[in-house]
């Protein structure tokens, strides 16, 4: 008896496995085989990966992990049930050849059941000291085998779990709409993804550099009423338009064009080990005007900063002239009130917060949702959006207004949510398929992905995008 090699069977044990192939094709096809055994609750684009780099090895068996055992493990059942996980793998990676439950304690009673010529682990068991891998390992090398590990992202969806759970109730029914809505959003967003890498692209705003400076309080000053410092560490990242590169380049692989003159140094000191910023500096406050932007471009991206590299003439050359403008325009301590969306005629998309649209609008009181649709109408704009901070955003086009959750569980840093947002939506918004809510909710993880994070210590990438997109959806 055979397994096709383009249809993946799944058993409801490893003995039916067994008894389904024969003894003696089994003989002739362990030399050939590779073993894989898992969770794969949440199944995501690091499993995926780690499962067709297993399969590139040989004749590819997984087995899942039984409920219980999760249980006992992990001390909680797993999101997805048994059928369900082997359903996923079954219809994700048409690669692997059969499945089965796995119910004993580890792979050892597999491994020696089957005898597999290659049993795989992922990245994330490299150089670790396990007693349990340590046990399938000296089964494997009894009958010849050999343990081999995958490249990549660590495997571990116990981290995207946590993540859901701890979102709030009415974020959970609004995913769960989303996802009756658009059933197919997740390989949807990934094959956009692909078509907007093939875009032309630009990028016009200030280079900034965000330095972190990292300090404990010592004590008062004896001489005046001020608390002293002592500086623990510090750390410079990209931030401005060259964070927005760096978080297109890895989602959408730009080499990109950057239309930038000068940079800014802002520098903020941060009690440690609490993140609590205490005090900010600046070097300069102004950069030299642009001379030449990206022409030609499919997209262009416009972060203004407001530190004196857009003027009127070049804002409104912008404007006409591109193919495609992705625009924000920022509100900051060195430009309050003096740099306004105002100062560009048009945009395709556009991002703000509640204070930009306000300046923009001369209107501290006229609901948010109806200055949105009014800036947009002003613009001939596409798609428009307010960021809310933890209340979400809402977001107007053509066919009205919506609002969609935020989606982090935890706020470790706020700088930089805005550009990510931009960074994300704005390529995603040039290509004109996929639905404004759709477009958004991808700048929404986007932009949670960011404020979980320090700084822009760690640019955006299409995995860990996805995998975030995966996990919200599953």
């Amino acid at each position: 008896m055979s397994i096709s090699s383009k249809t993946t069977f799944s058993f409801d044990s490893l003995g039916a496995f067994k008894n389904y192939i024969g003894k003696e094709y089994l003989d002739d096809y362990a030399p050939h085989l590779v073993l894989s055994v898992g969770t794969f609750d949440q199944l995501h684009e690091a499993h995926i990966e780690h499962l067709r780099q297993a399969s590139e090895m040989g004749r590819l068996i997984v087995g899942v992990t039984v409920d219980d055992n999760v249980l006992r493990r992990k001390g909680r059942m797993p999101k997805h049930n048994l059928q369900k996980r082997m359903e996923q793998i079954a219809y994700e990676c048409p690669f692997v050849e059969a499945i089965f439950p796995c119910d004993s304690e580890n792979a050892a009673i597999p491994i020696f059941e089957i005898r597999p010529m290659i049993y795989v682990k992922g990245p994330d068991y490299v150089d670790r000291k396990d007693r349990v891998l340590h046990l399938e390992e000296l089964v494997l090398r009894a009958h010849g085998g050999e343990i081999a590990f995958t490249t990549g992202p660590e495997l571990h969806t116990s981290q995207i779990i946590e993540r859901t759970q701890q979102l709030p109730e009415e974020t959970m029914k609004w995913l769960s709409d989303f996802k009756r809505k658009y059933p197919t959003a997740v390989k949807d967003i990934d094959d956009w993804i692909t078509s907007v890498s093939k875009l032309r692209a630009g990028i016009v705003g200030e280079g900034i550099w965000d330095e972190y400076v990292y300090v404990t309080p010592v004590g008062r000053s004896t001489k005046d009423p001020i608390v002293t410092f002592s500086e623990i560490d510090r750390n410079r990242m990209s931030g401005g338009s060259m964070a927005i590169h760096y978080h297109q380049a890895g989602v959408y692989g730009y080499e990109m064009n950057v239309g930038k003159t000068g940079y800014l140094t802002k520098t903020r000191y941060i009690v440690h080990p609490f993140g609590q910023k205490v005090y900010s500096h600046v070097a300069a406050t102004q950069v030299d005007p642009l001379n030449t932007w990206p022409f030609n471009e499919d997209v262009l991206t416009v972060a203004d900063y407001g530190h004196g590299l857009i003027d009127d003439s070049k804002a409104k050359e912008m404007s006409d002239g591109a193919g495609f403008i992705s625009l924000m325009v920022q509100a900051n301590s060195l430009n309050w009130g003096f740099n306004t969306l105002n100062k560009y005629p048009h945009a395709d998309f556009f991002v703000c917060n509640e204070n930009e649209l306000r300046m923009a609008s001369g209107d501290n009181y006229t609901p948010v949702d109806k200055l949105l649709a009014a800036q947009a109408d002003r613009f001939d704009a596409g798609i428009g959006v307010v960021t809310l901070g933890d209340a979400g955003c809402i977001i107007s086009d053509t066919t009205g207004q919506k609002t969609i959750p935020a989606f982090a569980s935890k706020v470790v840093d706020r700088i930089g949510s805005g550009d990510a947002f931009l960074a994300i939506a704005g390529p995603l918004a040039a290509l004109r398929e996929a639905p404004a809510e759709v477009i958004c909710f991808v700048g929404s993880v986007a932009a949670a992905i960011q404020v979980e994070t320090i700084g822009n210590s760690e640019p955006i990438t299409r995995e860990k995008l996805m995998n975030w997109i995966r996990s919200l959806l599953a």
